[in-house]
């Protein structure tokens, strides 16, 4: 072989070895920095999660702020990081109040990188409950079929053509609020069984477009069930001599049944009664409380309102406002029969059906795909707030108050009343009545 020739493979093999250096250099670099870019990610989803969980407690009251202008941290005077194991990272939380705005920040690292992410909260301190001006409200379709009735304002925000459908037979007795774009072409969204009538044949107000400050409907914040309440094991009605069965302190219980039309009472106290059960069982049985008080009940798996049983009735005396359920089973409520609720609830995930001859007085919050409220059942329920569920009525079914739903169907006799709302949900506001807005999120 020449010198030339060995001069080309020299060169050759120099180029080779410096490509490969700096490909592998190169691959090196962008590995790096996909692993700082993860770690950053990391970072901020550790810091935005925390964050997430940080309003939620101070919308619980779990969490609060007695001083303005004092930073405090969470958990209290802890300014150190914790590790958070899921996200193999590391995150600290901290408040401060200044008059009416709570300032959260949440700083988060992860296990591979000291680099620190931060997600700042304001919440505005006072009047965070939605208003309910409306018989109904709903995200997406309306349908009233056979006789349904509406007596009050009803609403849709849908952009959907032909999402609103009315049966000869059915009536809004207000006015009806959609989209502005449809005010003057009404026959884009409503569809009529009719196809020779006008759209003020069903609704006796006007057609409003929707005004351009909404109200917000979201489902508030679900709770995290109480720890360290104590061990109960299960309360039941047995038959005894002078049938009496008292609950009279906090406890977490496997099972609260009442069978046999037996009544458990419950002593509330003067503050708030606290139970946490895993299956409460009101068959054929009374719950009632006693005390000026009133009770939270924490329900894991089955609630069961069934015969002619009755919570916090007594004669149709007992204040919805004294009792508050959250109801975290995947199977409905199973409530049937001549039966009474005054109280209110939170579903988290499971549908609601309402049948038979019961009644339900209170606010109802719901995070389920459905309600069906059917036969001669009739809910009174101040609210009806349900934004990402299908609600559906029908039969003789009836329901008082304001409804906000995902979309509505009405059909046979089923009546919707508009009652003014002068009640506060206790999921919308926080200690002593104060509400908790988030303002700004970054």
């Amino acid at each position: 072989m020449g010198r030339f020739a060995l001069l080309v493979v020299f060169t050759l093999f120099i180029l080779l070895s410096y490509f490969v250096i700096t490909t592998n250099r190169s691959n090196t670099m962008a590995v790096e920095r996909n692993v700082k870019t993860f770690n950053v990610n990391q970072s901020h989803n550790i810091a935005h999660s925390v964050a997430q969980i940080a309003v939620k407690n101070f919308e619980s009251g779990d969490w609060k702020i007695t001083d303005d202008n004092k930073l405090q941290y969470y958990p209290a005077d802890n300014d150190n990081f914790n590790y958070w194991n899921e996200f193999q990272g590391y995150y600290r939380i901290s408040a401060i109040k200044n008059n009416d705005i709570i300032t959260i920040t949440s700083v988060a690292k992860t296990a591979n990188s000291p680099q620190e992410v931060d997600v700042k909260v304001t919440l505005k301190v006072g009047g965070s409950m939605p208003e309910f001006d409306k018989a109904l409200h709903s995200h997406s379709s309306i349908s009233l079929e056979g006789s349904a009735k509406i007596y009050g304002n009803a609403a849709t925000t849908t952009l959907v053509a032909n999402s609103v459908y009315f049966g000869w037979s059915t009536d809004i007795y207000g006015d009806f609020y959609l989209q502005e774009n449809y005010v003057n072409n009404p026959h884009e969204l409503i569809t009529l069984a009719n196809r020779n009538g006008f759209w003020y044949d069903i609704i006796s107000g006007d057609l409003l477009p929707l005004p351009d400050a909404l109200p917000v409907y979201t489902l508030p914040p679900y709770p995290t069930f109480p720890e360290g309440l104590e061990s109960k094991g299960t309360f039941e009605t047995p038959w005894v001599a002078g049938e009496y069965y008292l609950i009279n302190d906090d406890g977490y219980y496997d099972t609260i049944k009442a069978t046999a039309s037996r009544t458990i009472t419950i002593d509330v106290g003067s503050g708030n009664r606290v139970i946490r059960v895993k299956d409460f069982d009101v068959s054929q049985g009374h719950i009632e409380l006693i005390g000026s008080g009133s009770l939270t009940l924490y329900v894991e798996n089955d609630f069961t309102l069934g015969g002619s049983s009755t919570i916090n009735y007594e004669s149709g005396a007992g204040d919805p406002s004294n009792i508050h359920m959250y109801y975290s089973g995947e199977n409905p409520p199973n409530i049937g029969g001549n039966t009474r609720y005054n109280g209110s609830m939170y579903i988290q995930k499971a549908d609601l059906f309402i049948a038979g001859s019961n009644g339900i007085l209170g606010d109802i919050i719901s995070g389920g795909d459905t309600i069906t409220i059917t036969g001669n059942a009739e809910a009174i329920v101040r609210v009806l707030y349900a934004p990402n569920t299908n609600v559906f009525m029908s039969g003789s079914g009836r329901l008082r108050g304001a409804l906000v739903a995902g979309s509505f169907s009405g059909s046979g006799n089923s009546r919707l009343f508009f009652e003014a709302v002068d009640s506060h949900i206790p999921d919308f506001i926080g200690e002593g009545g104060d509400g908790l807005e988030i303002i700004s999120w970054f």
